[in-house]
């Protein structure tokens, strides 16, 4: 079973944070554009349990991976713990057709732009989104190695978002009074 830990941090710009990753000898990986399509059944089954499934597509200069993800519920941590089970798989396409043929919906479909870092065995993650802005996740397997390079980054003073990005963004649509459940980068952006 595999499992993830995570810290998510709301920042006004990247910039102080690859200023402080460059200081600190962080590796980077790479950049990534994220598609990001949320599936649930009818009645929000999968929500009401605290869990997600969602659909991935990555396009990055090693070109194009498509992964599925199950998202358990939120265990007690420090930080965001939860089973995270993922595999890839051929299309986005096809296993979104899949999904729904087995009677399951798009609960939203989200964009983001994705900076990877490594320190410390941890992902640093410079994320940004549409209708949000831009965020920090470091993401380790423990919350003593998170807390760590939060510290480095100058970041442990700050405080941590619990939910995940489909949760704020269906907030912020809900906020904004928008029906639409598409967000994504628009060209110029």
């Amino acid at each position: 079973m595999d499992h993830e830990i995570e810290c998510k941090i709301k920042v006004d710009s990247h910039a102080d944070v690859v200023a402080r990753l460059g200081e600190i000898g962080a590796g980077f990986v790479g950049s990534f554009l994220l598609r990001d399509a949320y599936f649930d059944f009818a009645g929000d089954a999968l929500k009401v349990a605290d869990c997600g499934l969602r659909i991935r597509r990555q396009i990055g200069d090693d070109g194009e991976k498509v992964i599925v993800t199950y998202k358990g519920p939120r265990q007690d941590n420090p930080f965001k713990s939860r089973q995270e089970v993922e595999t890839s798989v051929g299309e986005f396409e096809f296993m979104s057709k899949i999904l729904l043929a087995l009677g399951m919906k798009t609960n939203i479909v989200i964009e983001k732009k994705r900076d990877l870092w490594l320190y410390r065995g941890c992902e640093v993650c410079l994320d940004e989104l549409p209708l949000l802005g831009t965020f920090v996740e470091v993401e380790g397997e423990n919350a003593d190695k998170i807390s760590a390079v939060l510290e480095a980054l100058s970041l442990s003073g700050l405080e941590h978002i619990d939910d995940g990005y489909a949760r704020l963004v269906s907030d912020k649509l809900e906020e904004l009074g928008i029906e639409d459940k598409e967000v994504i980068f628009t060209d110029g952006n």
